[in-house]
Protein backbone atom coordinates (compact mmCIF):
# COMPACT_ATOMS: atom_id res chain seq x y z
CA UNK A 1 0.00 0.00 0.00
CA UNK A 2 1.05 3.51 -0.84
CA UNK A 3 -1.32 5.80 0.31
CA UNK A 4 -0.85 10.16 0.92
CA UNK A 5 -2.47 11.86 3.59
CA UNK A 6 -3.01 15.77 3.25
CA UNK A 7 -3.33 17.82 6.35
CA UNK A 8 -3.90 21.82 5.99
CA UNK A 9 -3.85 24.62 8.55
CA UNK A 10 -3.80 28.08 8.94
CA UNK A 11 -1.52 29.66 11.88
CA UNK A 12 -0.74 33.56 11.75
CA UNK A 13 -1.57 33.88 8.20
CA UNK A 14 -0.05 31.30 7.38
CA UNK A 15 -1.23 28.74 5.36
CA UNK A 16 0.75 24.78 6.34
CA UNK A 17 0.53 21.92 3.93
CA UNK A 18 1.50 18.47 5.14
CA UNK A 19 2.23 15.54 3.36
CA UNK A 20 2.40 12.10 4.39
CA UNK A 21 2.76 9.17 2.85
CA UNK A 22 2.66 5.54 4.02
CA UNK A 23 4.17 2.72 2.03
CA UNK A 24 3.39 -1.15 4.38
CA UNK A 25 4.55 -4.48 3.67
CA UNK A 26 4.16 -6.72 6.11
CA UNK A 27 6.28 -10.05 5.42
CA UNK A 28 7.51 -8.26 2.51
CA UNK A 29 4.21 -7.79 0.75
CA UNK A 30 2.26 -4.45 0.56
CA UNK A 31 -0.41 -3.92 2.16
CA UNK A 32 -3.81 -2.47 0.32
CA UNK A 33 -6.15 -0.12 1.52
CA UNK A 34 -6.12 3.39 2.58
CA UNK A 35 -4.11 4.93 5.52
CA UNK A 36 -4.44 8.47 6.78
CA UNK A 37 -3.27 10.89 9.60
CA UNK A 38 -5.60 13.09 11.56
CA UNK A 39 -4.14 16.84 12.56
CA UNK A 40 -3.20 14.92 16.25
CA UNK A 41 -0.99 12.55 14.62
CA UNK A 42 -2.75 9.37 15.34
CA UNK A 43 -3.68 7.12 11.98
CA UNK A 44 -6.34 5.14 10.90
CA UNK A 45 -7.07 2.44 8.18
CA UNK A 46 -10.42 2.71 5.95
CA UNK A 47 -11.47 -1.57 6.40
CA UNK A 48 -11.56 -0.74 9.90
CA UNK A 49 -13.03 2.76 10.34
CA UNK A 50 -13.48 3.07 13.92
CA UNK A 51 -10.40 2.66 15.38
CA UNK A 52 -7.59 5.30 15.31
CA UNK A 53 -4.04 4.67 16.58
CA UNK A 54 -1.09 6.65 18.24
CA UNK A 55 1.07 5.27 15.80
CA UNK A 56 1.45 3.32 12.14
CA UNK A 57 3.27 -0.02 13.88
CA UNK A 58 -0.20 -0.07 16.33
CA UNK A 59 -2.42 0.25 13.17
CA UNK A 60 -0.57 -2.78 11.55
CA UNK A 61 -0.65 -5.23 14.11
CA UNK A 62 -4.60 -4.46 14.69
CA UNK A 63 -5.11 -5.19 11.02
CA UNK A 64 -3.13 -8.68 11.66
CA UNK A 65 -4.90 -8.91 14.33
CA UNK A 66 -8.65 -8.27 12.39
CA UNK A 67 -7.92 -10.03 9.13
CA UNK A 68 -5.57 -12.61 10.35
CA UNK A 69 -6.70 -14.84 7.05
CA UNK A 70 -4.78 -12.09 4.90
CA UNK A 71 -1.87 -12.88 6.82
CA UNK A 72 -1.84 -16.99 7.04
CA UNK A 73 0.99 -18.77 4.78
CA UNK A 74 3.76 -15.99 4.80
CA UNK A 75 6.66 -16.58 6.11
CA UNK A 76 8.79 -13.90 7.76
CA UNK A 77 11.33 -13.77 4.87
CA UNK A 78 8.50 -12.38 2.92
CA UNK A 79 8.04 -15.55 1.07
CA UNK A 80 4.77 -17.59 0.98
CA UNK A 81 4.59 -20.66 3.24
CA UNK A 82 2.90 -22.29 5.80
CA UNK A 83 3.55 -20.07 8.89
CA UNK A 84 1.53 -20.45 11.91
CA UNK A 85 -0.28 -17.12 12.95
CA UNK A 86 -2.12 -18.90 15.91
CA UNK A 87 0.24 -16.59 18.33
CA UNK A 88 -1.67 -13.63 16.55
CA UNK A 89 -5.57 -14.78 17.49
CA UNK A 90 -6.60 -13.82 20.66
CA UNK A 91 -9.45 -15.35 22.51
CA UNK A 92 -12.67 -12.75 23.36
CA UNK A 93 -13.17 -10.50 20.60
CA UNK A 94 -11.09 -8.13 19.11
CA UNK A 95 -8.12 -6.40 20.88
CA UNK A 96 -8.90 -2.27 20.93
CA UNK A 97 -6.34 0.80 21.17
CA UNK A 98 -7.30 3.88 22.06
CA UNK A 99 -6.34 7.14 21.23
CA UNK A 100 -4.42 9.24 23.79
CA UNK A 101 -4.95 12.58 23.48
CA UNK A 102 -1.19 14.87 23.72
Amino acid sequence: MSSTSVREAQYQGHHIVIRTTYSVEVDGVRLMGHMGVSNDGSVHYHPIPNMRFDSAIDLVKQIIYVFPDDFSGRSSMGHRGSMNMSGMKHKGGAKTHKTRKK
